[in-house]
């Protein structure tokens, strides 16, 4: 049995349901900067990634990976570690601007004597369990401020598959372009994520390149994403929605899930009273569904309008750049307070409502 056989028989033992794909290679993009744990706020650059970042901290005269405070740590390089599946679940509680949950990390080992997993989670929330392979607990060690090492219930060689799950609570601290925001839009709660480019750690446990460096987004996975909120909001995430789970304190689950090969920082979730409709794109071979969500105040013919002009754009973009490489899932647009967009994986955030 080889080592993706290997995980989907983990996979089955622990719930998991999404399939394995072959790891794509992704281009890291431009960067502008934003301010880490202990980092002076550099000088602005045009782009949204990490390079740009890793440029500007050149420029100021520091090498990429100088951390003064000592806030950023390796994690588990890709030459260690296999990343191959994250089933994330959160839930969020906007009264009081706290979130908890937990991520299992499905993690093939590279080598042989691997003893210890180390992730990203910001030092202010709290481990309330550590179990590898759902059954035995270990320990988690607190390493710096956005870096914890768990310690594996034994060494495993190369090709060997373990799944650590990690539950967590507290109160999020949004840095970069705002990682998490429990906000309001037109007097309603709202709850969103945007992690670009190094900011993930401050909500979920995730396994993630050097803070502030150039990084490395080539350990892509599929994931899972369930999302816990007031039954008065809907929540969109990653992929294809598996399920709405009404649970007892009126509140309802919302279960998420993609194939796709995702990047760390591309995992998302956002929550509020959302109106929503679909519309199919066709395609030489098929239909795809797009879904959008917006604000309620922001739901007009001619938004919606603005908006369906992405069905075009995916034709006409075709012929140019090849199919929309998502097409297996969806394509969708959702509302959030942003001054601009982000395009999470299968899911573009939107801050104005006018825009396609």
């Amino acid at each position: 049995m080889n080592a993706r056989s290997n995980a989907r028989s983990i996979f089955a033992a622990t719930g998991l349901s999404a399939s394995l794909g072959a790891l794509a290679q992704p281009a890291i993009p431009a960067s502008p900067t934003a301010r880490h744990d202990g980092d002076a706020l550099l000088a602005s650059a045009a782009g949204c990634g990490r390079s740009g970042v890793a440029e500007n901290r050149l420029l100021a005269g520091l090498r990429p990976r100088d951390d003064p405070a000592g806030d950023g740590m390796a994690c588990d390089a890709s030459e260690l570690t296999d990343l191959l599946h994250c089933r994330l679940e959160v839930e969020v509680i906007p009264s009081t601007t706290t979130i908890s949950g937990s991520n299992t990390f499905t993690v093939m080992s590279k080598v042989n004597g691997l003893s210890t997993f180390t992730f990203r989670l910001r030092s202010q929330f709290t481990i309330t369990s550590a179990l590898v392979n759902g059954v035995t607990p270990i320990a988690v060690a607190t390493a710096t401020t956005t870096t914890r090492i768990a310690m594996l219930d034994r060494s495993y060689n190369s090709g060997e598959i373990f799944a650590l799950t990690i539950s967590y609570s507290g109160v999020p601290a949004p840095l970069g372009f705002g990682s998490i925001q429990f906000a309001s839009q037109n007097g309603e709660p709202l709850v969103y994520t945007l992690s670009e480019p190094y900011y993930s750690y401050t909500w979920w446990p995730c396994k993630d390149g050097d803070d502030q460096a150039d990084g490395d987004n080539s350990d892509k996975f599929t994931a899972e994403v369930a999302v816990t909120a007031p039954a008065s909001m809907k929540s969109v995430s990653n992929g294809l929605l598996q399920g709405i789970d009404p649970l007892p304190g009126a509140r309802l689950r919302y279960r998420w899930a993609t194939h796709e090969q995702t990047a760390t920082y591309l995992i998302f979730f956002s929550s509020t009273n959302y109106n929503q409709w679909s519309e199919i794109y066709t395609y030489p071979g098929g239909v795809m569904p797009v879904e959008f969500s917006i604000f309620p105040a922001n739901d007009t013919p001619a938004n919606r309008a603005a908006w369906e002009r992405c069905l075009t754009m995916l034709a006409t973009y075709r012929t140019v750049f090849g199919e929309y490489p998502f097409i297996a899932e969806k394509y969708g647009i959702y509302n959030f307070n942003f001054g601009g967009g982000q395009e999470h994986q299968t899911y573009t955030g939107q801050g104005d409502s006018a825009r396609a």
